[in-house]
């Protein structure tokens, strides 16, 4: 949005300055210290830098699962010398694969919205069950299983609706009337050369949700026009839901058998002021059943609890 605005009145891209709009980024770095030399490479290096740490880190961690899980119970008795060397083999291979997935990316249009929208398809559950298993003794591991199979369900649904029935875009002006002129003859020809690279790179840049659209809509198609970015917090609040109701359905867990020291109950969290026999409603009584076998871990945790 800065960058549009900045360039709201000569668009580069439509004028032909830059090829791609990936490379307005690095554009709008020279034009804004054109008069400091080296600061606009300083700031294009840190852009790179942080991009590479990030796939560093990832492909180390990559590998390094990858030995663990899989080479190690291959081969439990492998030396410390041959598994570093095919640890880093793993990572050269990874390494490989990220290049050509690369060089994919370059191919396709909009790689980005796809992968933040994966990410967030993903992601979100498993952050749902991680808030279950902290903020709600009462879930028991069917109730976070089904919760997070239905917010999958629920996030790949609204995706493939979403591309069945694309949102209707606006194209934003790209206006090139304040851009300065240093040619002294500057006839039609250049005006309409102009104009063709507008029409050309505005149809690469923005999906034309007319094409291709039936003229009837169904009225759920209003619901696939859900931005990617709110993907993660539907995902994860539809697991925390889904699965809090099919644990109380189906029982929950036993709140004899929950040692209080590993949770941290929602209702003293988000709600409290609230009495004490209402939080015993929301998330249930813990009789700690511990502290006859073994007193002196559990009894701070029993003075706490009855506090609360």
């Amino acid at each position: 949005m800065s960058i549009y605005a900045y360039f709201a009145g000569c668009d580069p891209l439509t004028s032909g300055k830059v090829q791609s709009a990936d490379q307005l980024m690095a554009y709008i770095m020279v034009e804004l210290f054109e008069k400091a030399p080296g600061i606009a490479g300083l700031l294009i290096s840190a852009a790179f830098s942080a991009s590479l740490s990030t796939v560093s880190s990832g492909v180390n961690a990559l590998a390094t699962i990858t030995g663990q899980d899989i080479i190690r119970n291959i081969w439990p008795n492998l030396g410390d010398f041959k598994f570093t060397l095919i640890l880093k083999c793993i990572s050269i291979l990874y390494g490989v694969i990220c290049i050509a997935m690369a060089f994919l990316a370059s191919t396709m249009e909009s790689i980005l919205p796809l992968t933040l929208t994966l990410v967030g398809i993903l992601n979100g559950p498993i952050l749902g069950v991680f808030c279950l298993g902290i903020y709600c003794p009462r879930c028991d591991s069917k109730g976070a299983v089904v919760g997070i199979i239905c917010a999958v369900v629920l996030g790949f649904w609204l995706k493939i609706g979403a591309m069945v029935y694309p949102p209707f875009l606006e194209d934003p002006p790209l206006l090139l009337h304040q851009c300065p002129v240093f040619v002294e003859n500057f006839t039609e020809s250049i005006i309409s050369d102009w104009s063709e690279t507008a029409q050309a790179t505005t149809n690469t840049i923005f999906e034309t949700a007319t094409e291709g659209m039936p003229v009837e809509r169904p009225g759920i198609a209003n619901l696939y026009a859900l931005s990617y970015a709110y993907y993660s917090p539907l995902t994860c609040f539809t697991t925390i839901i889904v699965g809090n109701l099919f644990s109380l359905v189906t029982g929950g867990n036993d709140q004899n058998t929950v040692d209080p020291r590993l949770i941290s109950p929602w209702s003293n969290v988000f709600c409290c002021c609230l009495p004490r026999r209402w939080k015993v409603v929301l998330d249930g009584e813990f009789k700690n059943q511990f502290s006859s076998t073994d007193k002196g871990d559990f009894e701070p945790v029993n003075l706490q609890m009855d506090r609360i």
